[in-house]
């Protein structure tokens, strides 16, 4: 009767102790399912935000790009234009330099012409 008692409760203890085991795998795979799921949801959500970043990144460096490039091409026109305007003000200095000399020349003519027609020479 004595082995029937210890024979129930080595028994119980082991289903005991087996239920806690099994308990706790459970409560270990619960556990580690949920940190599975939450690690998946950072990973996607950096994954997203690295993704979002790098194409804010290669968008900015594609507008830089172009910038540089009509940069260059102002600067460009600008020396262009710097050029025509020196090239127009040295035609210019030499019109108006042109011009002082044909008014010199004018005023002698006139002076000569008033002089002739002032004083017959008939």
């Amino acid at each position: 009767m004595k082995l029937a008692w210890v024979m129930t409760a080595v028994s119980a203890v082991v289903c005991t102790t087996a239920c806690m085991v099994l308990f706790g795998q459970y409560a270990l795979w619960t556990k580690l399912s949920v940190d599975e799921v939450e690690q998946r949801v950072k990973y996607q959500t950096f994954d997203a935000t690295f993704n979002e970043k790098q194409f804010i990144k290669n968008t900015l460096q594609n507008q830089l790009e172009q910038q540089r490039l009509t940069v260059n091409e102002l600067e460009g026109e600008r020396e262009k234009a710097t050029i025509d305007e020196k090239q127009k003000s040295t035609d210019l200095d030499f019109c108006k330099g042109d011009k002082k000399t044909k008014d010199q020349e004018l005023a002698v003519k006139l002076k000569e012409q008033e002089d002739t027609e002032g004083n017959p020479r008939f």
